[in-house]
């Protein structure tokens, strides 16, 4: 059974039923979907800066899981990335051997 209908669907459906009840429910249902086609005229706007915002902080938090995993190479083995390069760096292979 399908959990989304169209307004198209739902008046078919009540025709099929052909019941008192079911004219009744199509009526209704096609009110919300006339309320809903009105809402997303009237906050078509608000609807597409939303979903602008979603996208540029799933980029943002891509970003930031890319910048701060310690796993990328040229990290230390604390996970801190080296600004400098000391010298030291085979000191400290040694250190770790």
């Amino acid at each position: 059974m399908p959990y989304v209908y169209t307004e198209q669907g739902i008046i078919a459906l009540a025709g099929v039923l052909r019941s008192g009840l079911a004219d009744k429910m199509a009526v209704e249902i096609s009110r919300v979907f006339v309320s809903m086609r009105r809402f997303i005229l009237e906050n078509g706007d608000v609807i597409k800066r939303v979903a602008e915002l979603q996208s540029r902080q799933i980029t943002f938090e891509n970003e930031a899981a890319r910048k701060f995993d310690p796993r990328r190479p040229g990290d230390d083995r604390h996970g801190h990335r080296r600004a400098f390069s000391s010298g030291c760096e085979a000191a400290e292979s040694a250190d770790e051997a």
